[in-house]
């Protein structure tokens, strides 16, 4: 992002899921859902996102963590070996950010980071060690009781706890010294007084540093009663008005909430610099879905949404994410219809100042067969691995990023040259299930073939030193 936080391109990437780094082996990810792809991996396609005119890399956590997508943290001091592409000789302090910060001012680029304060996964020596028993809600028995939405794997912080809140903002600051803009994690969850001084001290260190909140309430929230009390970021008032509206299943609901945000940043203790902008995304979805986008419509739309916020809020812009469809699927298939979107959210992000991410292999037509909340473990629909070396994506990027840079210079020789000089991680068909996948082919042969939803899915798995 600028200076000031606004109309940057961000492309969003997940590690393990985007690049195998070549000439890399296959580890040990047996009983879990690793494909492989590393930080490593990311910063060997720099090149190629830079060429394509991204000026922000935004990660994916990659902290010692117990699941591939890196919101399980087990270890905030420690990078994840897999997540990171370390070998076992190579410290996984956090100084190993230094490599990636390097990378990316070679590229001329800044470094969005998600970051996850609100809760730890079961097994992080915090919950049994007897030191940290005040560092989270426990009931009468000693057990924890409040958790990250329903998932009683995932323990939630005490962040107004003093000693809990001083160390997720020393370990910001740490981080600060090789990260641009930090994503908040469900900052819903966290305390207010922890976020606003978290802004505070990353804003007192360094001002251009950004603090972007993931503030999304879903209406088919079950249990409503219940997390609503863990929306620790809202006042006790606020906290009631959402659990009305949630009960009352009220549409509005999502721009509410970014409001109720952008106003308590307007009273001088701000909680971010801004927050995901999941209102524009619900719009955007709504105008996909018909058989021909009417776009002049669409920026109307988007246009009224924009103006209810101040000026200096920030509202990063975009079509998908992991957690969500595919912009592809939404569209029914039709990339045309993507790259209209494409064209009208970066004119409509320019006029406003705001900045617009896209997500990994919408340039390429990634897609998939039915929706992320049609089945359990649907989501892993979203986040397969980016086609490289695929002769066919070759066409589709291209007019991605036509459609992205147009009106500017383009240099469409330099977009070929960076994906196709990036060899693809060799590919093995295997078949996964929601417990205990497999995840290469030594897991195959030692477990057989197993079903994942019906589907088979690709694997991205490097059995040779052939890219060496």
């Amino acid at each position: 992002m600028t200076d000031d936080g606004g109309c940057s391109l961000v492309y969003h990437v997940l590690p393990d899921r985007f690049r195998v780094r070549s000439g890399s082996f296959c580890p040990d990810f047996c009983g879990t859902d690793y494909y492989g792809g590393s930080v490593r991996g990311v910063v060997e396609a720099l090149g190629y996102i830079k060429s394509m005119g991204f000026q922000v890399i935004f990660l994916g956590p990659f902290l010692q963590n117990a699941d591939y997508h890196g919101y399980h943290i087990l270890d905030y001091e420690r990078v994840d070996r897999r997540l990171f592409g370390l070998d076992s000789l190579e410290p996984d302090s956090l100084e190993a950010l230094q490599e990636l910060r390097d990378a990316c001012t070679k590229w001329g680029m800044k470094i969005m980071l998600d970051f996850v304060p609100n809760h730890i996964y079961k097994d992080h020596p915090w919950v049994s060690d007897g030191e940290h028993n005040d560092w989270f809600f426990r009931n009468s028995e000693g057990v924890p009781r409040r958790f990250f939405l329903n998932f009683p794997h995932l323990i939630k912080v005490n962040l107004d706890n003093p000693a809990a809140q001083n160390y997720m903002i020393n370990l910001a600051l740490r981080l600060q010294k090789y990260v641009d803009i930090f994503r908040v994690d469900h900052a819903l969850g966290c305390s207010r007084h922890f976020l606003s001084a978290l802004t505070k001290a990353l804003h007192h260190r360094n001002s251009t540093t950004k603090v972007i909140g993931e503030f999304w309430v879903d209406l088919s929230l079950r249990d409503s009663k219940y997390l609503v009390d863990t929306f620790d970021s809202l006042t006790l008032e606020e906290k009631e008005t959402l659990g009305d509206m949630l009960e009352k299943k009220d549409t509005s609901i999502q721009n509410w909430l970014q409001l109720t945000i952008a106003e308590k940043c307007c009273s001088g203790t701000p909680l971010v610099d801004g927050v995901l902008d999941f209102e524009a995304h619900t719009i955007i979805k709504k105008y996909c879905r018909r058989r021909s986008v009417n776009i002049p419509a669409l920026q109307g739309a988007l246009s009224k949404h924009f103006e209810q916020f101040p000026s200096f809020f920030l509202l990063p812009v975009f079509m998908d994410n992991h957690d969500t469809d595919r912009i592809l699927y939404s569209c029914q298939g039709n990339f045309n219809t993507v790259l209209q979107l494409t064209k009208c959210l970066l004119q409509i992000t320019q006029r406003y100042n705001q900045p617009f991410i896209v997500y990994y292999g919408t340039e390429a037509g990634m897609t998939h067969h039915s929706s992320v909340h049609s089945t359990p473990y649907g989501d892993n629909q979203a986040r397969q691995p980016f086609p490289w070396g695929r002769p066919e994506s070759t066409n589709k990027i291209i007019q991605f990023c036509a459609a992205m840079n147009h009106g500017t210079d383009f240099d469409t020789q330099a977009v070929i040259q960076h994906y196709e000089c990036l060899p693809p991680a060799p590919v093995i068909a295997v078949q996964q299930q929601p417990t205990q996948p497999d995840c290469c082919s030594l897991c195959s042969e030692r477990s057989g073939a197993s079903n994942f939803v019906g589907n088979q899915v690709l694997y991205y798995v490097t059995i040779l030193r052939k890219y060496l």
